[in-house]
């Protein structure tokens, strides 16, 4: 999972804030914690047809930057963006 808006960074997101990758257990702490925060799916149709999290959006990869905005227009707001694995949501950011 990636959040991005976090404080502790290892890059840059599309709209310049911090990026960080989080555990699932580090998700659920966030998601209870900040109940503005955007949950993004970027997993397959056939992947989210056997599960999802309630209350994730579900994004296409190459429209994040366009999405999140869309989503919330503050960029403060904390973002997670998850897949299956990791190996997809890693790079989105």
């Amino acid at each position: 999972m990636r959040e991005a808006g976090a404080t502790r960074s290892k890059g840059k997101t599309i709209d310049n804030t911090a990026d960080i990758e989080i555990t699932v257990e580090e998700a659920k702490d966030l998601l209870s914690r900040e109940p503005r925060t955007i949950l993004i799916d970027i997993r397959s149709n056939r992947e989210t047809c056997l599960g999802y999290l309630k209350g994730a959006c579900f994004v296409v990869p190459g429209l994040i930057g366009e999405e999140r905005s869309r989503l919330s227009p503050d960029p403060s707001t904390p973002v997670v963006v998850y897949c299956s694995v990791g190996d997809r949501s890693i790079p989105v950011t």
